[in-house]
């Protein structure tokens, strides 16, 4: 038994499977001043552990510092287990999750038959933890969901015969699979709904493009390449 330090965590709802499971070991990944990311024994991020100031991730969960240094590190049976630290759901989120089918009309489609052509081209294009092209890709994948096009079964479907992790980061992979499904940051969903409400998206793109040193770009330019027009230009 555990007589570490109990700790409280926000925590997504799509890490309950892997938090209520089996105790299983996990590694770091990637580790930044605001963020670690945890892989399991397939090399395959499943966590993202967030630190105050870090954009919330779809399978992510938030405390409030910095786990203790230790070789020891598992989730599961309740608890994600850091050494002597022991983190437990205080608060479960929903990460977001865009459903605008009204913005169909803005749809492209030239668009969707280039991304339909080139994604593969796109993949680990770029440097960093998220390449340029793969965040491209996501913003693309979320736009489709979002206003659910055909197009995104053949593209998911292609996606996930991919080994995503040869061909880009292991944090990368894990935030275009969530894509495929629609989830994604909460920066994308505010600009995604502005712009299918028709609202002002000054502020909203300005917040987008403040992720990252160019993810925010990146994700824009997927959503320009699915929909770049704006509802209300288009009812015109």
């Amino acid at each position: 038994m555990r007589t570490g330090t109990a700790r409280p965590m926000a925590a997504s709802v799509l890490l309950a499977p892997l938090l209520d499971g089996p105790r299983r070991a996990l590694t770091v990944a990637h580790r930044s001043r605001l963020a670690l990311q945890l892989a399991d024994e397939h090399s395959r991020v499943v966590l993202g552990v967030m630190f105050p100031g870090a954009v919330r991730l779809p399978f992510g969960c938030a405390v409030a510092s910095s786990p203790s240094a230790s070789s020891s590190l598992s989730v599961g049976d309740g608890v994600l287990a850091w050494g002597d630290d022991v983190y437990t759901v205080a608060r479960w989120w929903r990460p977001a999750r865009p459903r605008h089918r009204t913005l169909g009309a803005a749809v492209d489609p030239d668009g969707v038959r280039r991304l339909l052509l080139r994604w593969r081209r796109l993949l680990g294009r770029g440097p960093g933890l998220t390449p340029y092209g793969d965040d491209v890709l996501c913003g693309a994948l979320v736009t489709l969901h979002a206003v659910d096009h055909p197009a995104l079964a053949a593209l998911r479907a292609m996606i996930s015969a991919t080994a995503l992790e040869s061909s880009t980061t292991a944090t990368s992979a894990s935030l275009l699979r969530a894509a495929c499904e629609g989830w994604c940051i909460d920066e994308l969903a505010d600009h995604l709904a502005a712009k299918a409400t028709g609202a002002r998206t000054a502020e909203t793109r300005a917040a987008l493009l403040r992720v990252g040193s160019s993810s925010g770009r990146g994700l824009l330019e997927g959503l320009a390449l699915i929909a770049p027009g704006n509802l209300r230009q288009v009812a015109a």
